[in-house]
């Protein structure tokens, strides 16, 4: 199983709390993620192995694949909709996020199931209960992601092109409003918080170019399918919108706005991909049908490997952990270049490690993911004569931002030299490095 990375663990770190540290984190720093974290605080009860926190989105992948078949044989064939359910589940951006203890899978379903609600209401405009189950699921659909929202176009337009729209319209704006209100006062709030996403920056033309990649988990199956997408046929314009309007509409708003562009915020639109490509081979024979599922997966393949290795999500805790287990001494000194990989050794390896010479107690900051530090290294380091650094990035002499080189830098100070170093093999990856000297207690 991979290892967990760094925003995994800032689910542990938030979900891990009182309910008031809670309430400051998400207060502070973390709105947008509030209902997930509250709802992973409850689930974290019961336990906090890998399996066990991520098990949330495997399940919401399995109610996605299950509502995507029942859509697609609404808007085709029975045979569409198993079609669509396929190609859903052969996506590696599927087997990712199924796999990772973030809301990402969970917003996904909740963009099927709003889509797959708002089918059955238009059938039936009278039916309080089918509109009361629409404006649920899009609820679910802002509290698990608030940038899910962007699917919303697609509903409009399924109901623009509906010959009963001068009745569904109406229903259909007011149960709307009724769901996207949680959603709209957590974007009030996180809308203070844009700080908290300075980390991201602006996109490219480029950026558009990996889209394929972005929603498919593979660039190479992901063009496939949207070739395939093309045969769809007619009344699929909601549809193209739900795939467009996601990647599309991240990339305005970086610039009309603020940087936004991440490629997991896409995975959204993935669903409406599989949905097409679902009803477009439900158009071919059996043997060309059969010979693109096929096809598929063989391009798909080199990615599902990639990404079920220790290391599939880029951070290998373990792999760090189990060196300094296996050539640490007594006495050794443990510190890290970035404050924010401290969580993935507090859960991998809390008390079998080297001494973390600067953490202060066991009680995170409040209203942060971080832990209290001291502020003297040279101080911290006094007396030792072994110090494990650990980093996130490229190569240690290419440590950034500045103020994660500058720790490295004030080792050296400390009188330490570079013994050796293991970088990672994945970027960015946690890489490891051992110093070692007499610490000055000057």
């Amino acid at each position: 199983m991979p290892s967990l990375w760094i925003d995994e663990l800032a689910t542990v770190s938030a979900a891990d709390r009182s309910w008031r540290g809670l309430g400051l984190l998400v207060g502070n720093i973390d709105a947008a993620l509030g209902p997930y974290y509250a709802f992973m605080h409850v689930w974290m009860k019961a336990g906090a192995a890998e399996w066990w926190l991520r098990l949330p989105s495997a399940i919401a992948i399995g109610v996605g694949a299950g509502l995507l078949a029942a859509l697609g044989r609404r808007l085709g064939t029975p045979r569409a909709g198993l079609l669509a359910a396929a190609v859903f589940a052969l996506l590696p951006s599927v087997a990712y996020h199924g796999q990772n203890a973030r809301p990402y899978a969970i917003a996904a379903a909740a963009a099927v199931a709003a889509m797959w609600a708002l089918s059955r209401a238009m059938d039936k405009p009278a039916s309080r209960a089918r509109w009361a189950a629409y404006a649920l699921a899009v609820a679910v659909l802002g509290c698990a992601h608030l940038l899910a929202l962007l699917v919303i176009p697609a509903h409009l337009a399924a109901v623009a092109f509906a010959p009963s729209r001068r009745e569904v319209l109406p229903r259909m704006l007011g149960w709307l409003a009724a769901g996207a209100l949680p959603g709209v006062a957590l974007a009030v709030v996180a809308f203070g918080q844009r700080g908290a996403v300075a980390w991201i920056t602006l996109p490219d033309a480029g950026t558009l170019s990996r889209v394929p990649l972005d929603l498919a988990g593979s660039w190479p199956a992901g063009c496939l399918l949207l070739g395939v997408a093309l045969a769809a046929g007619r009344g699929t314009g909601p549809l193209w919108l739900w795939l467009a309007v996601p990647p599309l509409g991240l990339f305005a708003i970086s610039y009309a706005v603020a940087p936004m562009y991440v490629d997991r915020y896409t995975f959204v639109a993935a669903p409406a991909l599989a949905l097409l490509a679902g009803l477009a081979l439900d158009r071919f024979s059996r043997p060309a049908m059969a010979a693109a599922l096929v096809l598929v997966l063989f391009l798909a393949w080199p990615a599902h490997q990639e990404l079920r290795a220790r290391d599939g999500h880029l951070d290998d805790y373990p792999a760090a952990v189990d060196l300094m287990r296996a050539r640490s001494r007594p006495g050794d000194a443990m510190m890290f270049a970035h404050k924010s990989i401290r969580e993935g050794f507090v859960y991998y390896g809390e008390g079998t490690l080297p001494d973390d010479v600067l953490r202060i107690g066991t009680a995170r900051l409040d209203g942060l993911l971080t832990y209290p530090e001291r502020t003297g290294i040279t101080r911290a380091l006094c007396g030792r004569e072994r110090v494990w650094v650990l980093w996130r990035g490229a190569a240690l002499d290419a440590v950034a931002p500045p103020a994660a080189a500058e720790r490295v830098l004030a080792v050296e100070r400390a009188g330490f030299t570079l013994q050796q170093a293991w970088p990672s093999t994945r970027f960015p990856g946690i890489g490891t490095a051992l110093f070692t000297g007499k610490g000055t207690c000057e």
